[in-house]
């Protein structure tokens, strides 16, 4: 029992970005305190510095944030790191 992790890596993933089919839901770590109605427009709950590059998510697990659409004209759209098509691209 003591060899068992020996010569291994042990990794994890914590799913930390959460968020929902509308905004009342709450979106853990994209906002303060997962606060319902968060992300807002006004930026004043967000807990992140810029929009992540989202274009190999797919529309499944991506959820309309309350932003304005982004410079290049596509929604401001984020994802949830909770589900199974997330996971395998961060982990890719």
């Amino acid at each position: 029992m003591d060899n068992e992790l020996k010569n291994k890596i042990v990794a994890g993933y914590q799913a930390w970005f959460r968020a929902a089919p509308s905004l009342e839901e709450g979106w853990i770590h994209w906002s303060r305190n997962g606060a319902p109605g968060c992300p807002d427009p006004s930026g004043n709950k967000a807990t992140f510095e810029m929009f992540p590059d989202t274009r190999e998510y797919p529309a499944d697990i991506m959820y309309p944030s309350g932003y304005p659409p982004l410079g290049n004209g596509r929604p401001s759209d984020l994802f949830s790191s909770r589900t199974a098509a997330a996971i395998d691209l961060h982990c890719a």
